[in-house]
């Protein structure tokens, strides 16, 4: 415990004054902010073409292209 430490990457660790400096961003703003990011940039992809392309052909499910 005396060495190792926890520090949220959410969590702003600057003087108050580089805070206010930078937009003073209070922690729910900034949770909002990565949320945004994380929902505009990750895009899975769980099936090769192939597998969806048989999905498809068997239940009939027309592509979205």
């Amino acid at each position: 415990m005396e060495r190792d430490y926890h520090y949220p990457k959410l969590a702003d660790r600057t003087a108050p004054e580089t805070w206010e400096d930078a937009g003073g961003l209070d922690i729910w703003q900034r949770a909002k902010q990565r949320a945004r990011e994380i929902l505009h940039t990750h895009h899975p992809v769980y099936l090769t073409a192939a597998q969806e392309k048989e999905i498809r052909a068997a239940f009939r499910i027309p592509d979205l292209v």
